[in-house]
């Protein structure tokens, strides 16, 4: 089936990946965060299933000119929820987070 929208919910560079703040500094949590949102979009751009990428986030992530949808605050599930009630068709989340991901598994989905 085809026709799919995946949509890529992301948080803010600064919220991303606190938990590993013990482990590694801020700026490289933003690296390795930023690197598997860049690898789950390029996983995404290689699936015939998918027609379109949507990016949810508090701002238009540096360099991504496809379709934004800016992410008010209300939290994870209202967000998606209203990001799902503004789309005809089928909708697939994909968290930016997947550095194993690959387009077998997202056919599989």
């Amino acid at each position: 089936m085809t026709g799919w929208t995946a949509l890529v919910p992301i948080k803010e560079p600064a919220a991303r990946k606190t938990r590993l703040a013990p482990a590694i500094d801020r700026a490289e949590r933003q690296r390795l965060s930023e690197a598997m949102f860049r690898h789950v979009l390029a996983v995404l751009a290689d699936c015939a299933e998918i027609t379109e990428v949507a990016v949810l986030s508090t701002a238009r992530p540096a360099g991504w000119e496809g379709r934004w949808i800016a992410d008010s605050g209300l939290g994870l599930n209202p967000e998606l929820a209203r990001a799902a009630a503004d789309r005809e068709g089928p909708l697939l989340v994909v968290h930016a987070d997947l550095p194993r991901l690959t387009p077998a598994d997202v056919t599989a989905l």
